[in-house]
C-alpha cells in the first residue's frame, strides 16, 4: 500500500508539473497511470479505461482552476479568445467522453 501511495504522488506531481509548465498536456501523465493504479483494484477490473477517462478529465478541471485564476489575476486571459474556443471544445470534450 505504502508503493501505491508513492506512485500516486509522483503521478500526480509529474501532471501537475506538466499542467503548470506547459497549461496542459497533463493527461499524458494521467491516463496511463489511472489504468496502472486502477488496475490495482478488483473492484474496477474491465472498466479501467473508462474509470481512467473520467478521472483525468475530472483531474484536468480542477488543475485548470489555480492556473486560471492566476492568469485572470496577471491579466493574461483573452474574453474573445475563450468564447470563439470555448463551444468547440466543450463538444469536442464530450464527443471523445462518448466515444
Amino acid at each position: 500500500m505504502f508503493f501505491f501511495i508513492i506512485e500516486g504522488v509522483v503521478f500526480s506531481f509529474l501532471a501537475g508539473l506538466t499542467y503548470g509548465l506547459f497549461g496542459g498536456g497533463s493527461g499524458i501523465f494521467l491516463m496511463p497511470c489511472y489504468v496502472y493504479l486502477l488496475s490495482h483494484f478488483p473492484s474496477f477490473s474491465g472498466i479501467e479505461m473508462q474509470m481512467a477517462v473520467t478521472t483525468t478529465a475530472t483531474t484536468t478541471v480542477i488543475l485548470g482552476i489555480p492556473a486560471s485564476l492566476l492568469q485572470l489575476k496577471s491579466k493574461y486571459f483573452n474574453k474573445s479568445l475563450f468564447k470563439i474556443i470555448l463551444s468547440g471544445t466543450f463538444l469536442g470534450e464530450i464527443m471523445a467522453v462518448r466515444i
